[in-house]
């Protein structure tokens, strides 16, 4: 339904023409969308070709997604493109693979597919799964559906957009989760891929995961100025939060007020490398004129300075230091 059309299905049931066999109809399935260099990968794929119609579930897939994402940490850094596992290209595939069985995936093995996306910083796969989750209708009478996102999935793409350099499309995800609060379920995934209980309207982990991708990715950073663009990005987050803070008692259903853990999070960020390269992007833009920004970040010139005035904001907000 909607916008899941987006996603196209290869012939996995493929068979053997006439004069051929099953084997080469096999392997070439595998050498256009399942080869690895992970043996488990491999086998588990292989299993849930043996699978009865009946016995294919989101428990069943989500299994498969999980070993596709142990596959992509475990096989990352090989030397050449056949030495490394494709996490996110085999996540579509599963996805693919679902739609040929006609089974829709729940909200929990979405949350899966978008882990993956994540953790392997493809934040078109992440933005293009979540524009079809939202477009997606299962009321429609159509056999096959996408669920609607939820906030954890929300929180997954936005992260996934944070690592990669994202900022402003992150920074629109997370208004469209804000507005879309009263009718978002805000829920998570534990680490057997099971929907566990609903929690209270509090979003603040949400903006915190997000925070926590821009300080993981600029650790990793090559360049000042990458750095810089993760620290930007890490503030216009936090003037967000701060700026929405108990707006949760005003209609909005969600709770944004930063906590220890957004504060720290900010705190580790800035160093004289990223705020300096922030400095030089901002003289470079012009962005200096006319610029009516509250954040911290802008209204100093010295790290020291803008370390202060978090540490005064914390104060008044009554914020507790670690």
């Amino acid at each position: 339904g909607g916008g899941a059309t987006a996603w196209t299905v290869p012939n996995r049931n493929k068979q053997a023409s006439k004069g051929g066999s099953a084997a080469s109809a096999e392997n070439e399935d595998n050498s256009n969308n399942n080869v690895s260099p992970c043996w488990q990968w491999n086998t588990a794929t292989a299993l849930l070709d043996t699978f009865a119609p009946e016995q294919l579930n989101n428990y069943a897939y989500a299994a498969l997604l999980k070993v596709n994402e142990r596959a992509m940490e475990e096989y990352a850094d090989g030397a050449s493109a056949s030495a490394r596992h494709d996490g996110a290209r085999c996540a579509m595939s599963v996805l693919e693979r679902m739609k040929s069985d006609r089974i829709s995936p729940d909200v929990v093995t979405c949350s899966a597919l978008m882990t993956t996306f994540d953790k392997g910083r493809n934040w078109k796969a992440a933005v293009t799964l979540l524009n079809a989750m939202q477009a997606s209708d299962s009321s429609d009478g159509e056999e096959w559906s996408l669920p609607l996102p939820n906030t954890f999935t929300y929180s997954l793409a936005i992260s996934a957009c944070a690592r990669s350099h994202q900022g402003d499309i992150a920074l629109t995800l997370l208004n469209q989760m804000t507005e879309a609060a009263p009718s978002t379920s805000i829920a998570s995934v534990d680490d057997d891929n099971h929907a566990n209980s609903e929690v209270s309207g509090n979003a603040v982990w949400v903006y915190n995961a997000a925070l926590q991708a821009c300080a993981e990715s600029a650790s990793g950073a090559k360049s000042n100025a990458k750095g810089g663009v993760h620290l930007s990005t890490a503030f216009d987050i936090l003037e967000k939060m701060e700026n929405n803070e108990g707006k949760d008692n005003e209609g909005a259903g969600v709770n944004m007020s930063p906590d220890t853990v957004s504060y720290n999070t900010i705190l580790s960020l800035l160093n004289d490398h990223s705020f300096n390269a922030v400095k030089e992007a901002q003289l470079e833009k012009k962005e200096q004129e006319e610029n009516s920004t509250t954040r911290q970040l802008d209204k100093h010139d010295q790290v020291v300075d803008v370390v202060m005035d978090i540490l005064d904001s914390m104060k008044e907000r009554g914020v507790p230091r670690d």
